[in-house]
């Protein structure tokens, strides 16, 4: 009995459709952010990010292709005018470690030399 219930469940799932609300954005390879529920998952499975990590990578999702410069990247991820000071030494240390938690999916974060960073579309 219990295994033909969960049979059933599996079948339902499978056949289950994917409701898309606005503030839902989809990226390649499993990326899926839900800026109204402030969740980022990947593969299904939901990210635990810092707020600075979780800023930065909205932006990027919500603007692939747009180039962040180091400074922009500073204001988005204090929430303040002018961003920290330390020629962007902290912004490539947050993105250190979001690369880190993004495992395989990181690739898609491209180093622009000298400027900044970008999501490759």
């Amino acid at each position: 009995e219990a295994v033909s219930a969960l049979r059933a469940a599996s079948r339902d799932a499978r056949t289950a459709e994917v409701r898309v609300r606005p503030g839902m954005y989809f990226l390649p390879d499993g990326l899926v952010l839900d800026a109204e529920a402030g969740a980022i998952k990947l593969d299904g499975v939901a990210l635990t990010l810092t707020k600075t990590e979780y800023r930065m990578l909205t932006a990027f999702v919500k603007h692939p292709a747009r180039v962040y410069t180091r400074a922009l990247l500073s204001e988005i991820s204090t929430g303040e005018t002018g961003g920290l000071d330390d020629g962007g030494r902290t912004v490539d240390v947050q993105i250190a470690g979001l690369r880190k938690k993004l495992g395989d999916w990181a690739a898609h974060i491209e180093t622009i030399r000298g400027v900044g960073y970008r999501v490759k579309p």
